[in-house]
């Protein structure tokens, strides 16, 4: 789900490249359902903002995890470690290109792996995509936004954690006027006059954009209007409980946000979250680490730097607590088991901007991929691994972006 104003000019590029991907990722994903055996059933990716401090954080084993991985020892048996995972391009780094690569797998105007699996593994769920954040929109510009349309239109998060929770389960007060819908609804007016003035062949081409539009609009009402859990549905999940109103640091917004994404899921709402948690070279401070904003300490102070990476990683357990206490609604084990939990930044090293050996790891999804191990990407892109993981949700893919091939080792 987004809140960000759509320009006409977004919404020609995001129809124009919509149609024939999201046609393809559904073919895909059906042909996928019919062929796979073992597979996860859903993906949430969360990010963190400014990389890590290398040599604090790699570890060589899952029962031997370094002082920032150290929150995640309950879960040792669920995750699943890269070393030599790079971005394309990784001789160019920066932070800018580190969000532009790092859910595309390239340089370039592409839709990241989040919005590609939504069309695919999410194309029947009332939300393919939650999308949500925490202080994610505190700066503007496309490279503060981790998830991409088709075009590579910037996708941003929703922050607000009351509003997130009732455009998903609803609420018994009012509905917020959604003006996104009103300006997707009023563009749709505008180019169906104009179609009426072109020649055929361009009235063609505008028809694959005015359908694509009116599928943004149907998913938009789908989220102004939201479908409550159906009580003759084999999913069963309990009644969602709402934020409180009084989360106010980033830990407490964090694991609401995280609640709502695991509510959703349980009741069959949703298979592919995205969670962004600020945006790169953050002023984002984590209040009991002091006053160091998260760029600041990148830079500055190691030990401050690591402390918010252990922060970080406290959220992620919290995630994987939640899902491993939840008995699967749709396959065997819990839904730890059949959820890829994939944890993301744009740098390596934070201080030095890096693009090789990225900090990523997976908890969780011991269904489709191997747990309980570190593995090395040989150089491999994050593209790569992107495809690995579509495969084992049941989407087969031989690539993505500019990564070829699959990760060895990662899918059983």
């Amino acid at each position: 789900m987004k809140t960000k104003n759509i320009s006409r000019r977004e919404i020609l590029g995001h129809t124009m490249y919509g149609v024939t991907g999201a046609f393809l990722a559904q073919l895909v994903g059906r042909r996928a359902l019919a062929q796979s055996s073992l597979k996860a059933e859903r993906i949430i990716f969360v990010y963190h903002p400014d990389g890590v401090v290398p040599d604090r954080w790699h570890s060589d084993s899952v029962n031997n995890l370094s002082e920032s991985l150290k929150p995640l020892s309950p879960f040792q048996d669920a995750l699943t470690l890269f070393r030599g995972l790079d971005h394309v391009n990784p001789e160019t780094g920066s932070h800018p290109a580190g969000v532009d690569r790092l859910l595309t797998g390239t340089d370039g105007d592409a839709a990241s792996i989040d919005i590609v699996l939504a069309e695919s593994l999410g194309e029947q769920s009332p939300f393919p995509h939650i999308h949500l954040g925490v202080d994610s929109n505190a700066s503007e510009g496309r490279d503060k936004k981790i998830s991409r349309f088709h075009g590579g239109i910037a996708n941003a998060a929703e922050d607000d954690i009351t509003r997130a929770f009732t455009r998903i389960f609803g609420s018994s007060s009012t509905r917020a006027v959604d003006s996104d819908l009103l300006i997707l609804e009023h563009s749709l007016a505008e180019l169906q006059k104009i179609n009426g003035k072109l020649g055929e062949l361009e009235s063609q081409k505008l028809s694959q954009h005015l359908s694509a539009v009116e599928g943004m609009i149907k998913r938009k009402k789908g989220i102004a209007n939201p479908v409550a859990p159906d009580p003759n549905s084999p999913i069963q999940c309990s009644s969602p409980v709402g934020p409180t109103g009084n989360e106010a640091t980033v830990a407490e917004k964090t694991q609401r946000q995280m609640q709502t994404i695991v509510d959703a899921m349980s009741c069959g709402m949703s298979k592919v979250a995205t969670l962004q948690i600020s945006h790169h070279t953050s002023n984002l401070i984590i209040e009991t680490e002091g006053a160091m904003r998260s760029h600041e300490a990148s830079h500055n102070s190691a030990d401050i730097h690591t402390r918010q990476k252990i922060h970080f990683n406290e959220q992620v357990a919290f995630l994987a607590g939640m899902l491993k206490g939840r008995k699967d609604p749709v396959a065997n084990g819990t839904m730890l088991d059949n959820t890829l939990v994939c944890v993301i930044t744009e740098v390596a090293d934070g201080k030095a901007h890096t693009h090789h050996d990225l900090p990523f790891y997976l908890v969780g999804g011991s269904s489709a991929v191997n747990t309980g191990r570190v593995i090395d990407c040989r150089g491999k892109t994050t593209g790569s691994l992107w495809a690995s993981l579509a495969t084992g949700l049941g989407v087969p893919m031989g690539g993505f972006g500019s990564g070829q091939g699959l990760i060895d080792g990662l899918l059983k």
